[in-house]
C-alpha cells in the first residue's frame, strides 16, 4: 500500500484517515442485503388496509436488539463485528426486549435477558425497572418471548383494549397466538425487517446511544475506583435511555417504515448528538483510536436469538412465497 511494503495500518491511522475522508462504519443485520424491495413495497400498501380498524395508539411493535452491557470504549474494535452465535460471550452480553405503539405514548417496561438466574446484584432488591429472564446463553426464546405476549394479552384484557402488534418472524417467536384475546399479532416479511420494522430505523440506535453516554458517565466519575457495571445497573440504565425517547422519535420511525399515519410533520429524528467523541473527558478514557459513533454501534451484528437451520429458512420461504400468492 502507498508504495511501502508491508504496510500495517494501526487503529489510530485507521481512524485518522476515516475521519479526515468522512467514512464510517455501517453494520447492518445480516438481513440488509438481500432484502426483497418488491416484498417491502406490496407490505407497505397492504400495510395501510391493516391499519385502518386501529387507533395509532393501538398499533405496537417489538423487537430485541443485543447488548454489550458493560462494554467500555477502548474494547470497542475488540467486540466490534462479534454476533455470538453459539452462545459466544453470554457473560459479556444481554438480549433486551423493546416494545412501544405507534404514537410514541406507551414505551413498555424493557425485558432484559441474561445468563444468571439470581445474579449477586440483585440481593436485597425488591424494585427492578426491567423485566428480567435468563438462560444460558443470555437469548430470546420462545417460552421467553411467549410469556410477554401472555402478560401484555392480560395488561389489555384489564383495560378492555384491543391491539395489534407486530414482530418479526425467528425462531423465537411463535407462529401461533391464537391463544391471545386481545392482541392480534401481524409478522413482517422475513428478510426485511430493516426496512419495516420502526424499531430499527433509529429507536434501538437511539436506545444504545443514550445507554452508552451513560456508561461513560459513570466511568467518568469513577476513575479513581473503577466499578464494574451489574447487570442491575445495565437495568437501570436502559430504563432512562428506553424512557428518554422523545415521540416524535418514534413517530416518525414509524413512518418511516410504512405507517404513515402524518402523526408529525417532521423529519425522521435520531438522536445524533455526538458532543462526547470531542470532549476532554472522552479522549481520556477512549483514547484516540476510537469514535463514539463505532463505541454505539459495536454490537450492532449480535444475535438477539439462536439462528434457524437451513431448512428452517427455506420451509419460511416457501411460507412466504405462498402467503403472497393468496393477497
Amino acid at each position: 500500500m502507498m508504495g511501502i511494503n508491508d504496510f500495517k495500518a494501526s487503529n489510530g491511522w485507521i481512524n485518522r484517515f476515516r475521519q479526515r475522508h468522512g467514512l464510517v462504519y455501517r453494520s447492518v443485520r445480516g438481513e440488509a442485503a438481500g432484502v426483497n424491495m418488491y416484498t417491502v413495497d406490496t407490505w407497505k400498501d397492504r400495510l395501510q388496509v391493516l391499519l385502518n380498524d386501529y387507533r395509532p395508539d393501538d398499533v405496537f411493535s417489538v423487537d430485541e436488539m443485543g447488548l454489550f452491557y458493560r462494554i467500555l470504549p477502548d474494547k470497542t474494535l475488540t467486540f466490534k463485528g462479534e454476533n455470538c452465535s453459539g452462545g459466544k460471550l453470554s457473560k459479556e452480553r444481554l438480549t433486551v426486549l423493546l416494545c412501544c405503539n405507534e404514537t410514541g405514548t406507551e414505551m413498555l417496561r424493557p425485558l432484559v435477558i441474561g445468563r444468571a438466574k439470581n445474579p449477586r446484584c440483585f440481593k436485597n432488591v425488591r424494585t427492578f425497572l426491567c423485566t428480567y429472564h435468563a438462560n444460558s446463553n443470555s437469548w430470546m426464546t420462545m417460552a421467553i418471548f411467549e410469556s410477554f405476549l401472555r402478560m401484555l394479552d392480560a395488561k389489555m384484557r384489564s383495560m378492555k383494549r384491543k391491539i395489534l402488534l407486530f414482530i418479526d418472524q425467528c425462531s423465537a417467536h411463535p407462529s401461533d397466538t391464537s391463544y391471545l384475546s386481545n392482541v392480534k399479532v401481524l409478522f413482517f416479511p422475513s428478510n426485511c425487517t430493516s426496512h419495516l420494522q420502526p424499531l430499527d430505523q433509529g429507536i434501538i440506535r437511539c436506545v444504545k446511544q443514550c445507554y452508552r453516554k451513560r456508561l461513560v458517565y459513570d466511568r467518568l466519575a469513577s476513575l479513581e475506583a473503577p466499578k464494574k457495571i451489574s447487570v442491575l445497573d445495565a437495568m437501570n440504565f436502559l430504563n432512562s435511555a428506553w424512557n428518554s425517547i422523545d415521540a416524535n422519535t418514534v413517530i416518525n420511525c414509524f413512518n418511516k417504515s410504512g405507517f404513515c399515519r402524518k402523526l408529525s410533520d417532521s423529519a425522521v429524528v435520531e438522536n445524533t448528538d455526538e458532543s462526547v467523541t470531542i470532549s476532554k473527558e472522552w479522549q481520556q478514557i477512549a483514547g484516540t483510536n476510537v469514535m463514539f459513533s463505532d463505541y454505539v454501534d459495536c454490537d450492532s451484528s449480535l444475535f438477539a436469538f439462536q439462528q434457524s437451520s437451513l431448512k428452517e429458512i427455506l420451509e419460511q420461504h416457501q411460507a412466504d412465497v405462498n402467503q403472497e400468492r393468496q393477497c
